[in-house]
C-alpha cells in the first residue's frame, strides 16, 4: 500500500480554500523529516498564513482581571469567523506575537490538537479556560495587556496520526519557542538537522 500524506494550509480559515487539495505521495519528500520541515515552514515562515487575533480595546492596557472576564463573549464574537471556520481543517497550530521593531510575526508556541478540537483549544489559549485546563492564557493576557498583538496560524496534516510526530519535529527543529522551552526563536536556516536520534526532544511538546 502506498503511503500518502497531506498538509493543508488553513489560509484565512475558509473551508473552501482547503477541501480540494489532493493528497501528496510520500515519495514527493525525501523522508518524513523533510515533510515535517515543509509543514513547519508553512506554519511559521509564511506571514500570509498568520491571522491576527482580535482583542477589544477595553482589555488592552488593563490589568484588571474582571475586565477580561467581562469581555470574554465579545472576544469570542470578534473572532468567530476564524474560530468557526477551523472546523476540521487544522490539527497543528502556532501562536505568534507581532514584533514592531522587526516588523514581523515571531512564533512563540507550537501545539497540536486532534482535528475537531481546535476551536476549543485555541479558545483556551487565547480567550478563556477553566482553572484545571493547562494553556498559555496567562502569557497571552500579559502580552495583550502590554499592548502587543497576537497572531495564530494552522496546518492540517493527514493522516491524523502524523500530527504528533510533525509537531515534535517542528519544535525540535526551531528549538526556541519561548513558551515551549526557554531560548531564542531561530529559523530552519540557523538550526541543526531534525532530531532523529530517538532520544528526548530538547523542546517541550505543546497541545
Amino acid at each position: 500500500m502506498e503511503l500518502y500524506v497531506k498538509v493543508i494550509i488553513t489560509n484565512n480559515y475558509k473551508e473552501e480554500d482547503v477541501i480540494n487539495m489532493a493528497p501528496i505521495p510520500i515519495m514527493a519528500y525525501k523522508d518524513l523529516n523533510e515533510f515535517a520541515k515543509h509543514c513547519g515552514e508553512k506554519l511559521l515562515e509564511e506571514s500570509g498564513n498568520i491571522e491576527k487575533f482580535v482583542y477589544p480595546d477595553e482589555v488592552r492596557h488593563d490589568n484588571d482581571e474582571s475586565t477580561w472576564q467581562e469581555y470574554i463573549d465579545v472576544m469570542k464574537q470578534k473572532n468567530d469567523d476564524l474560530l468557526s471556520n477551523l472546523g476540521r481543517n487544522a490539527n497543528i497550530y502556532a501562536i505568534h506575537k507581532w514584533s514592531a521593531a522587526d516588523k514581523k510575526w515571531i512564533p512563540m508556541y507550537v501545539g497540536e490538537r486532534k482535528t475537531g478540537g481546535m476551536r476549543e483549544r485555541i479558545t483556551q489559549h487565547l480567550i478563556d479556560k477553566n482553572v484545571q485546563t493547562g494553556s498559555k492564557l496567562t502569557e497571552v493576557k500579559k502580552m495583550v495587556r502590554s499592548g502587543e498583538s497576537i497572531g495564530v496560524s494552522f496546518v492540517k496534516v493527514e493522516p491524523e496520526s502524523l500530527r504528533l510526530y510533525v509537531e515534535e519535529q517542528i519544535i525540535s527543529n526551531f528549538e526556541g519557542y519561548l513558551w515551549n522551552i526557554q531560548g531564542a526563536v531561530k529559523g530552519y536556516n540557523n538550526q541543526a538537522p531534525l532530531n532523529t536520534s530517538g532520544g528526548p526532544s530538547p523542546a517541550t511538546s505543546g497541545n
